[in-house]
């Protein structure tokens, strides 16, 4: 089924980032289906010593009610911890 994987989150950065988790957002589909296979990749990034989230990315493009529920998730993920989000939010 490898042939039909087309997307992926990444980050780029000239700092130094530490590997966090790769979220499963809700609703997500199995690695191999190409529709609705949402994640958010996050990474740690210090900044003037301190330690913030870095996010990377891509929304439910198909269901509002989804969409809405994964930005919902995100910001549970988050709680009170600083954070920057990139990426395709499909708002």
């Amino acid at each position: 089924p490898f042939y039909r994987i087309v997307g992926g989150n990444a980050m780029l950065s000239r700092w130094p980032l530490t590997p966090k988790t790769n979220l499963s957002l809700i609703g997500q589909k199995p690695f191999y289906e190409t529709k609705n296979n949402r994640r958010a990749l996050w990474c740690g990034l210090k900044l003037g010593g301190e330690e913030m989230l870095i996010g990377a990315l891509h929304l439910d493009s198909y269901s509002p009610a989804n969409n809405a529920a994964q930005a919902r998730q995100l910001l549970e993920f988050l709680g009170t911890r600083p954070a920057f989000m990139g990426g395709d939010f499909n708002a």
